[in-house]
This record gives C-alpha cells, structure tokens and sequence, in this order.
C-alpha cells in the first residue's frame, strides 16, 4: 500500500513540475511585471529613485506592447498609461499593485503570455511543497524504526533527568554512578541519530538538485507580498517571498504537519 502511495506521489510531483518547466519564458509581459515588481521591492526598501527608474522601465516595455490592448480595450490602455504616469511622478505601495493588476488584466484581455510557470508561480511551488513533504514523509516513516527511536529517546531523556535530580539533591555518589554510564548514553543517541537521518540519503541529493534548478528558474520572480515590511538584522526590510523564502516557509510547515500526522512526531 506504502509502496503504491509513493509512486503516486512521485507521478503527481512529476506532473506539477512538468507544468512548471514546460510553461517557462522570459516572454516580455512577464518581464514587464518583473520590473514593477523590482518597484515596489525598491519603494519598501526606502529607495523612491531606483522604484522610479524600475517603473520607467516597465512604462517602455508597456509602450511596445500596448498596441495589442489598445485595440482591445481603449478604457483600460488609458487607465494604465495614467497610473504609470501618477506613479513615476509620486510612487506609493498602493498605487504599484493597482497598476500591477491593471496590466495583468490588460495582458490576459490582449493575449500576451504570462507562462503558466509565472502567472501562478506561488501556487505551483506550494503544491511541490506539499508533495515532497509528503514523499519524504512517507520515506522516513517506512525507513526509520520509530518504535527503536522512540524507546531510545525515553531512555535517553529518563537518564537525563535522573541526572539532573541526583545534581539537585547533591547526591555525589549517584552522580558518579550516572556518569560512568554517559559512555553508553551518547552511544545511544548515535544510534537514534544515525537511523533518523538514514532516509536523508535517499531524498538529499533529489532536493538539491530541484532546489537549484527551481532558484535558477525563478531567480528575480517574486512569489508573495507580504502585507507589511518587516525589519531583519543584516537582511534589511524583508517585504516580499522570492523563491527560496516561499519554499522554505511552505516545505517546513507541510514537513511538520506530515509529521505530526503520519508519524505522530
């Protein structure tokens, strides 16, 4: 039964990134957005001037494409045409991820591509989350004798707080006594650790290997805003989830509930 929900989840995980690598380019409406993106990144870091620069950018990208939205839709052209002119002159957070909307709306209206890899990019790398947690989940709970680790952890921790209570009641003799078997103690916890970390081989180079060719993928391409910017030591403000951030955050949080779940850890 295992066997087979494995091989399911590897046909569905080959699925989603076939959708992801198959539906990939650097068409211009995506780097259009791209570049309004890099805006409002500049604009809730405190720098207006480059935010401006990126924006203008956008604008000449937009002007060689509007001719397809003008003959579409006149009403929504003018309006983006404005609200690019209003942002370069005072940009603001609001008005960018209006404008942005405006000139997705106009690239769907117009037929100009967005790749599927893009237009739903955080969507797409939730699901790959979600289904390498789970593979990995199901490998670790197949190759690891939980029963072994937990009776291992019981007694471990059992030590520990006898231990601690001999220390507190400075009972020497006792604590010598433990002492002399801290030997056997740490060779336990080897063991623990070797046999949770075994599956690690199976599945460590697989995720390298998709993690480098997802980041190079969507290098620049921003995931999630997020609805505040929050200020980090040494990183700077942190506004946005690219997609090492967006990977991270999703994949952890499925491993845990996986986990919990399936293995009751």
């Amino acid at each position: 039964m295992e066997v087979s929900v494995l091989l399911l989840l590897l046909l569905l995980l080959g699925a989603v990134l076939w959708a992801v690598f198959a539906h990939r380019a650097d068409t211009p409406a995506k780097e259009m957005l791209q570049k309004v993106d890099h805006s409002l990144i500049s604009l809730r870091h405190g720098d207006e001037t480059g935010a401006k620069d990126s924006l203008g950018r956008a604008k000449q990208d937009y002007l060689g494409l509007r001719s397809a939205l003008e003959s579409v839709d006149p009403e929504l052209d003018n309006r983006i045409l404005s609200a690019f002119d209003n942002q370069l002159s005072t940009p603001s957070e609001k008005g960018i991820l209006s404008l942005r909307s405006m000139l997705e709306r106009g690239s769907s209206k117009a037929a100009l591509e967005v790749p599927l890899a893009y237009s739903h990019a955080a969507f797409l790398v939730l699901l790959i989350s979600i289904l390498f947690s789970f593979l990995v989940t199901m490998l670790t709970r197949r190759m690891v004798d939980w029963e072994k680790v937990r009776r291992i952890r019981r007694e471990v921790a059992s030590w520990q707080a006898e231990l601690r209570e001999a220390q507190r009641r400075k009972d020497m003799k006792k604590v010598h006594k433990m002492i002399t078997e801290q030997g056997r103690i740490l060779s336990l916890q080897g063991e623990m650790m070797r046999e949770s970390l075994r599956p690690t081989l199976v599945y460590l180079f697989p995720w390298l290997l998709l993690w480098a060719l997802l980041s190079r993928l969507y290098v620049g391409w921003v995931m999630v805003w997020l609805p505040f910017s929050l200020p980090l030591p040494f990183f700077g403000e942190w506004s946005s989830c690219g997609f090492v951030g967006w990977l991270f955050i999703t994949y952890f949080v499925f491993s845990h509930l996986w986990r919990r779940l399936l293995i009751g850890e």
